[in-house]
């Protein structure tokens, strides 16, 4: 790739992230909660096996959305301060709405535009990198906001591991399609398997851990918050991400999966944690 190329690439928006129409809000803010609700629980547990996380005591995310997931973490981890920062000013807006307390601050910034404090131990990422294009750009700033020994922990799906029982061709078909959207704009989402080993070889980053987590859930599905979040991500890709897929053949594979009682559904995630240079000695 070009200087240019890559230029034009960075400069280009992700359509997909998009929250201008009353429209886009509704459906992001859906997606985010559905998504905090349903995977909150094992992420608890497996951010419980980080001594990275528990020493932390101020946390920024980048990518806060609607704050709920911040909000989560705050109630999980009540000792820690916590700041989200999100581009989209209507998810904000709802993020200090719903969500603003004396541990938690909002604003609207655009992480990679601005400049990092040096006072954070953990800045967190999650769902976020994968819209993103350049991983060098990431660090760097993950590393301008962190205190030293601080840690980045990244949150990706892992979908290679994650799959519906009964098959569900029309919406495995689907996000590939808008894997290969997203690799035309540059996106990291096609490389999020080989995230460790690029982290790895960014200068003064190394891997701490890499955690699988997944999320089994078991039918009849109908009514329910996976449901609607399958259903949200089909909304997202059909009026958001911008390419041609039959979606109401989607729409209707799985309502009818969702009837199904021995339905079996298991979504995994990823939970990468990196830091940038040495340790300091342990804290007392």
């Amino acid at each position: 790739m070009t200087p240019a190329q890559r230029s034009r690439q960075l400069a280009a928006p992700d359509r997909m992230l998009d929250t201008t129409s009353a429209r886009s809000l509704s459906l992001w803010h859906d997606v985010l909660s559905l998504q905090v609700d349903l995977f909150l629980d094992e992420e608890i547990a497996a951010l419980h096996t980080s001594p990275g996380w528990r020493n932390a005591r101020a946390v920024l995310e980048a990518g806060c959305g609607n704050g709920r997931y911040l909000a989560a973490l705050a109630r999980a981890f009540p000792s820690k301060r916590y700041v989200g920062i999100d581009c989209s000013e209507g998810l904000i807006s709802l993020a200090t709405e719903n969500h603003g307390e004396d541990s938690l601050r909002f604003g609207v910034a655009d992480f990679l535009k601005t400049a990092g404090s040096g006072t954070f131990d953990a800045v967190v990422m999650r769902f976020v990198v994968q819209h993103l294009s350049d991983l060098r750009a990431i660090l760097a700033q993950a590393a301008s906001y962190l205190a030293p020994g601080g840690r980045l922990f990244i949150i990706e799906p892992d979908v290679s591991r994650s799959g519906n029982t009964p098959p569900t061709p029309a919406f495995d078909a689907m996000l590939r399609q808008y894997a290969a959207y997203a690799a035309k704009g540059g996106r990291l989402r096609v490389q999020l398997a080989a995230l460790p080993q690029l982290i790895n070889a960014e200068a003064g980053w190394s891997i701490v851990a890499d955690r699988q987590i997944a999320i089994d859930n078991d039918g009849p599905f109908a009514a329910s918050d996976l449901f609607r979040l399958y259903q949200g991500w089909a909304g997202l890709c059909e009026h958001q991400a911008g390419f041609d897929f039959d979606f109401a053949a989607v729409q209707q594979e799985l309502e009818q999966w969702a009837q199904f009682a021995g339905g079996h559904s298991r979504i995994s995630l990823r939970l990468i944690e990196a830091q940038f240079g040495d340790a300091p000695s342990r804290r007392n």
